[in-house]
C-alpha cells in the first residue's frame, strides 16, 4: 500500500516557531510530527510513502533520508495549495490505491488501523460528535457512505468530522487526478474538493470504529493541547 503526506505549507498559524523549521518537525512529546506518522503507518504495514515537501523542504529531506521515502517537490509552494500538491503525486500514484494524509496531524496505529478493512476501496476516517464547528472537514453520510463532505457545509446538517486520513481505491484514485485541474481551475484548495466526483461516480465510506489517539496542529493552542495530553 502506498501513502502520500502532504507537508509542504508555512505553517504560518505556527509562527515564530515555523521561522526557524517545518511543521511536520514540531515536536510533541519527544517525537516530530513526522515520526508519529511514519511510524503509525509502517504499524499496520504501509511501507511506499511519498512525500510533498516546500517550505524549508531540504531540513525534511535530511531528516527523511534514511527512511527511504519518495520526496516530491512544491516549489510553489507559498502560492499554491493542498490540492495543488496532491496533483503533484500525479505519476506516482494515480491509478494506484493509496492513503491520503496531511502532514499537520498525529495519529497512532490505532486510529488508523480500521482503514485496512477497506482496502480497495475509497474511505475517510471520521469521528462523530456532539456538535459540529463551521470551517472544519465535515461530512454528511447516509448508510456508512460519505454523502458530501466540505469545509462549507452547513455544520447543523453534519454527521461526522474528517480527521482527513483517506483511502482510495485504483478507480478512486484515477478519478481524483482526472478531475483535480478542474477543481483548482475553479478555486479549490482541498483535496476533500475533489472528493465529490468520486461519490458520484463510485462509493466513499465513513469509517469511524477507530480507538487510539489522533490531533490536527494548526495553531499553538492545538499543540499545546496535544503536548499535554502526550507528555
Amino acid at each position: 500500500m502506498n501513502c502520500l503526506i502532504l507537508a509542504a505549507g508555512r505553517g504560518t498559524r505556527l509562527m515564530p516557531m515555523t521561522n526557524n523549521i517545518p511543521k511536520p518537525l514540531i515536536e510533541v512529546g519527544g517525537k516530530s510530527l513526522i515520526e508519529y506518522q511514519i511510524e503509525a503507518l509502517r504499524a499496520v504495514g504501509i511501507e511506499k510513502m511519498h512525500i510533498v515537501i516546500g517550505y524549508k523542504g531540504e531540513m525534511l529531506r535530511e531528516h527523511l533520508e534514511d527512511e527511504k521515502i519518495e520526496i516530491i517537490e512544491n516549489e510553489k509552494y507559498d502560492t499554491t495549495s493542498s490540492l495543488e500538491s496532491l496533483y503533484l503525486a500525479k505519476d506516482y500514484l494515480k491509478g494506484r490505491e493509496f492513503v491520503l494524509i496531511n502532514g499537520d496531524l498525529i495519529f497512532d496505529s490505532k486510529k488508523i488501523k480500521p482503514i485496512q478493512d477497506y482496502y480497495g476501496k475509497n474511505a475517510t476516517l471520521a469521528e462523530s460528535k456532539k456538535e459540529y464547528e463551521k470551517n472544519e472537514m465535515n461530512m454528511i453520510s447516509k448508510d456508512g457512505m460519505i454523502k458530501k463532505i466540505s469545509k462549507n457545509l452547513n455544520p447543523d446538517e453534519c454527521d461526522a468530522q474528517s480527521l482527513q486520513i483517506s483511502l482510495f481505491s485504483k478507480r478512486g484514485s484515477q478519478i481524483l487526478f482526472d478531475v483535480a485541474p478542474k477543481k483548482i481551475e475553479t478555486g479549490g484548495k482541498f483535496p476533500a474538493d475533489a472528493f465529490d466526483e468520486i461519490i458520484e461516480q463510485d462509493v466513499m465510506y465513513k469509517v469511524e470504529r477507530n480507538k487510539g489517539f489522533w490531533f490536527e496542529i494548526d495553531d499553538h493552542d492545538d499543540l499545546e493541547c496535544a503536548r499535554k495530553e502526550l507528555s
